[in-house]
């Protein structure tokens, strides 16, 4: 089967780490034959402001094309600005920009299945091309669809007619299932979470097997958070619980692994708080030496409150290492509240320090969370059964 993905989210130059749970289920179903390729939507500021490099520097990170994993990736500049072209036409804009290119691209690859995400506007350009070509096509929603475009002005009607033409709508976890139904009740929901790829830990297993074999040493309690630095991955509420730790004179070490727009902004509370011996901001690191990090932790917290699932909690409960996310969002379907992992409120670092504080105190109640974690990962959540799931989804997609 060939399929075409429509993303703007794949591993590429200027982010080895876009999309990685994509390109994850894209190898396991090369194994079993599947050809992929890739058209990557890229937002380019429209003209004049093109010809200025500070306004273009973003669209100037892609080349024109690239190859990942035998993947051909094709990048594909369309001209935006939110703040000239409202959110729920930039699918409109894409294709008047692309529409040329991708029907190359669809000559030259002849599809079976259009696999888009997110909805807008790589979703409304499946709509587009799947009804044009008579080519079926799949959405998989991961958050930022439901998180971001579906509050704009006028975009839900186009998420509807999305993803009530769409053959089947992924959802990661069963929030953003129910707030799929929510916004397109006629839509063909498919529910498929997130996997984890224990092949690639066996150097980080070993990591954590030396740093529990030295837990007797005394050394500070490390706390780890990987994400993106944006408001809503709620860092700022770690940093707040830091600072009431160091107060009560716990010995604490909170590493941040990641970069994004509210970076600046967290540092800057870092230095006001007077936390600049307690916390390190490391930026971003390689998938490998992400996992190396989580595997040097006591604790993961990552208390994001619009949060489709997280693949960094997988990962982290993988190792074994307690996790801390929050009620009511996608992780709230791998994390059991105080048997695997634990769930708080969301905005709230006072129940980030007592949940802290528990942990640290109570080192039997630590590792058993963190051995619970660990066998549920390895029991429900492997990347074959993932993999297994879309590749029933399309075969059913394209058969019927």
């Amino acid at each position: 089967m060939r399929v075409l993905i429509l993303t703007n989210m794949y591993p590429n130059p200027a982010s080895a780490h876009s999309g990685i749970w994509l390109h994850e289920i894209v190898k396991g179903l090369q194994k079993k034959g599947y050809q992929f390729r890739v058209a990557f939507s890229v937002p380019a500021p429209p003209f004049p402001f093109s010809n200025f490099r500070k306004w273009n520097e973003f669209s100037q990170l892609f080349p024109a094309n690239h190859e990942v994993d035998g993947v051909q990736i094709d990048f594909l500049r369309y001209y935006s600005s939110y703040k000239l072209i409202p959110h729920r036409h930039q699918g409109t804009v894409f294709m008047l920009n692309q529409r040329k290119n991708l029907s190359s691209i669809i000559e030259d690859f002849k599809p079976d299945l259009l696999w888009a995400q997110p909805s807008l506007p790589n979703g409304w350009a499946a709509k587009k091309l799947g009804k044009k070509l008579c080519i079926p096509y799949v959405v998989a929603v991961h958050g930022a669809d439901i998180n971001e475009s579906a509050t704009l002005p006028g975009a839900a009607r186009k998420l509807r007619l999305v993803y009530e033409t769409a053959k089947s709508v992924i959802s990661i976890s069963q929030r953003l299932d129910r707030e799929v139904k929510n916004i397109a009740p006629a839509s063909n929901r498919q529910l498929v979470h997130f996997g984890v790829d224990l092949s690639t830990f066996d150097e980080a297993v070993k990591i954590r097997h030396h740093y529990l074999s030295n837990a007797h040493l005394k050394k500070p309690l490390r706390i780890l958070s990987v994400s993106n630095l944006i408001e809503s991955k709620g860092i700022q509420y770690n940093i707040q619980a830091i600072s009431k730790l160091v107060r009560k004179g716990l010995s604490i070490e909170y590493t941040i692994v990641g970069d994004g727009v509210f970076g600046n902004e967290l540092k800057d509370m870092t230095v006001r708080l007077g936390l600049i011996e307690y916390i390190k901001f490391v930026g971003r690191l390689s998938h490998p030496l992400a996992l190396e990090e989580m595997a040097k932790t006591d604790i993961f917290s990552l208390p994001s409150y619009q949060e489709g699932m997280g693949m960094v909690y997988l990962e982290a409960m993988a190792l074994g290492v307690p996790a801390i996310g929050i009620s009511g969002q996608g992780i709230e379907d791998v994390i059991e509240n105080g048997k695997n992992g634990v769930l708080i409120d969301p905005h709230d670092p006072d129940s980030i320090v007592d949940t802290i504080e528990q942990l640290a105190d109570d080192s039997e109640l630590k590792k058993l969370i963190g051995s619970n974690a660990k066998l549920h990962i390895q029991q429900n959540f492997a990347w074959e059964t993932t993999c297994e799931k879309f590749e029933n989804i399309f075969r059913n997609t394209i058969t019927t």
